[in-house]
């Protein structure tokens, strides 16, 4: 099991003569693949196109500077983001954030999600 910690909540460290290190560190290898502390959460191949405009390309290349397993790239005037992603509902969370300048090519089931959430909040404006 995974235990996330903010570290500025933490308010003191102790030394222990205990051996507490991890038994099964093989998480460690998919960290850089999750969002938002989802370690659980099925991995699911994504792939975001983004808009040149309102300087949201370098926000996009700042947001994923540490993802290093992702594919970050420029193709025909968009910019791409690739990756293999644990924590599908964290990562909605960030693409809802860059609005229409944000398009989710795969998988269709985040787009369909996101096109949905899109009507229902125009349904219930005045």
């Amino acid at each position: 099991m995974v235990m996330v910690y903010r570290i500025d909540r933490i308010l003191s460290v102790k030394i222990c003569s205990k051996d507490t290190s991890p038994q099964d560190t093989s998480l460690i290898d998919i960290a850089p693949n999750v969002w938002g502390g989802c370690f659980s959460e099925q991995p699911e191949h994504v792939k975001i196109r983004f808009y040149n405009e309102a300087d949201v390309w370098n926000k996009v290349k700042k947001d994923l500077a540490y993802r290093t397993n992702g594919k970050l790239y420029e193709q025909d005037g968009f910019l791409y983001y690739e990756d293999t992603v644990y924590g599908i509902s964290k990562l909605r969370t960030w693409i809802y954030g860059y609005g229409s300048s944000a398009v989710v090519i795969e998988p269709e089931s985040l787009r369909l999600h996101i096109i949905d959430s899109f009507k229902r909040r125009l349904e219930h404006l005045p």
